[in-house]
């Protein structure tokens, strides 16, 4: 008469005299999420992610749909619009750009901005 393990694997087509490897340790959420991020070198939000989650509060609820943030260069935050009158606007508030988009962030990683 064959036992309960040949019967599984004949029905998966297995070798009657397989024998399943034990089973490993179940490992926390918490510790998969740590060895992930190590080792694709995921940190928890990009300054970049920040600057567009905050980019409304960054430059204004009205000009933030005609400009946008392109990259950090060096810790200089390049902003683009094609609008010439948007683009003195952002300029005139330089500075105030600046402190809001240290304060939003939390991180002084970007130093200057530059209005192209």
């Amino acid at each position: 008469m064959k036992t309960q393990q040949q019967l599984l694997n004949e029905f998966r087509g297995l070798p009657l005299d397989y024998i399943d490897p034990p089973m490993r340790k179940a490992k926390t959420l918490d510790t998969l999420i740590e060895a992930i991020t190590e080792k694709y070198q995921i940190s928890p939000l990009r300054i970049e992610e920040q600057i567009i989650r905050n980019w409304k509060l960054i430059v204004g609820e009205a000009r933030a749909h005609r400009c946008s943030p392109v990259r950090i260069d060096e810790g200089t935050l390049i902003i683009t619009t094609t609008n010439p009158t948007l683009r003195s606007e952002l300029l005139f508030d330089q500075s105030g750009i600046l402190k809001r988009l240290q304060q939003s962030c939390g991180d002084e990683t970007v130093r200057a901005v530059r209005i192209r």
